[in-house]
C-alpha cells in the first residue's frame, strides 16, 4: 500500500499496487517549483491539491483533499481563482458548475494516460450493444464498488 501523507501528519491509506512495474501517481510527481512558479503567476488563486502530492508542496496548499472534496471547497471558499492539484480531467467539472470562477492546473503533467484510454464512441457502442462484458472477481468487485459509487456521486 501507498502511504500518503498530509501536513499536519496523519496518513492516509492510499491504492495497492499490482504488478511488475510500479510507477509513481502523477500528483507525487509534482514539484515545488511548479507550486511556486503557478502561484507567481496566479498570486490570488487558492491552491488545492490531492493528498497523494509530495508533503513539501502539500505544505503550500490552502486545502488539501481527494477529487470530490476539491469540488466541494471550490464552494465554500470566497475566491474566484483557484489552481488545482489533481488529475486534469477535474477542471472541466469545475469550469461547469462555477462558471463565474477561473481555474488553473498546477502542473500540465497531470494527465493520467490510462484514464484517457477510452473514446465516447467506445462508451457509446459500450451503451449501445452492452458489450464488452466485464466480469470482476471478489473481493476486488466489492472493494472497487464503493469507489466507483463515490464517484458517481460526484456527478
Amino acid at each position: 500500500f501507498h502511504l500518503f501523507h498530509l501536513v499536519n501528519g496523519d496518513l492516509v491509506v492510499g491504492t495497492a499496487v499490482a504488478g511488475p512495474q510500479v510507477e509513481f501517481f502523477l500528483r507525487h510527481q509534482v514539484t515545488v517549483d511548479e507550486v511556486e512558479k503557478v502561484k507567481r503567476s496566479h498570486p490570488e488563486a487558492k491552491l488545492l491539491i490531492h493528498p497523494e502530492c509530495r508533503p513539501e508542496v502539500l505544505a503550500h496548499a490552502d486545502f488539501i483533499g481527494s477529487t470530490k472534496q476539491i469540488l466541494e471547497q471550490v464552494a465554500k471558499m470566497d475566491a474566484s481563482t483557484f489552481i488545482i492539484g489533481t488529475e486534469m480531467g477535474i477542471i472541466h467539472g469545475l469550469k461547469k458548475r462555477y462558471p463565474n470562477k477561473r481555474f488553473y492546473l498546477l502542473t500540465p503533467k497531470l494527465v493520467c494516460p490510462n484514464m484517457k484510454k477510452t473514446t465516447l464512441a467506445e462508451v457509446a457502442a459500450a451503451l449501445r450493444t452492452g458489450q464488452p462484458v466485464i466480469t470482476v472477481p471478489e473481493p476486488i468487485r466489492s472493494q472497487a464498488r464503493r469507489s466507483l459509487e463515490r464517484m458517481l456521486a460526484v456527478i
